[in-house]
C-alpha cells in the first residue's frame, strides 16, 4: 500500500521561560487526541527565535479527504509562529506541512 511521508516545520519565538518546545502531528479524522509522531525540539529561553521541525512517515489512512494538523507550544509559556510582537524577515517567514504520497 501507498505511504505517506509527511514533515512540518516553521519558526517561533518563546516569550518567556525556559522550557522545550513540543510539536505534534495529528490526523483529526481518526483520532483527535492521539499524536501520530512528537518531538521535543529543544529548550528554548526567553525572547528567543527557534525552527522547530517534525516528521513522520506511515501507511496512508484512507483513500477519502483526511486532515492532519500540527500543533506546537510549551507547558506554560506563550509561543508565537512565524515571529513575535512584529513581524519578521519582511513578512515572509512562513510555516509549512508537506505531505508526499509514496506510490508501493
Amino acid at each position: 500500500s501507498n505511504k505517506l511521508f509527511i514533515t512540518a516545520q516553521g519558526p517561533c519565538f518563546c516569550s518567556s521561560g525556559v522550557q522545550g518546545v513540543v510539536s505534534a502531528l495529528f490526523n483529526t479524522d481518526h483520532h483527535s487526541t492521539n499524536a501520530l509522531a512528537a518531538k521535543v525540539s529543544s529548550h528554548i529561553s526567553a525572547g528567543y527565535y527557534f525552527q522547530w521541525m517534525l516528521h513522520w512517515y506511515g501507511a496512508v489512512p484512507t483513500t477519502n479527504a483526511t486532515t492532519f494538523r500540527v500543533r506546537v507550544g510549551m507547558a506554560s509559556n506563550t509561543v508565537v509562529a512565524n515571529g513575535g510582537a512584529s513581524r519578521n524577515m519582511g513578512g515572509v517567514s512562513a510555516t509549512t506541512l508537506t505531505i508526499m504520497e509514496i506510490s508501493a
